[in-house]
């Protein structure tokens, strides 16, 4: 609520275990029912932790 009236987002990146899958990226956002929260695909991180980034 606070980034939304600056017009600014908010990242998740896939670092750590909680969002390393699709699946567990997924979970955080479906926490917050607002428009802020973006993904940021980091795609080393991304495929250093088993996952194909282009997929």
């Amino acid at each position: 609520m606070v980034a939304e009236p600056r017009v600014t987002a908010v990242a998740i990146e896939t670092h750590g275990e909680y969002t390393t899958t699709p699946e567990r990226l997924d979970r955080p956002m479906k926490l917050i029912d607002r428009p802020a929260p973006t993904i940021n695909l980091d795609t080393g991180n991304s495929y250093l932790s088993g996952n194909a980034p282009h997929a």
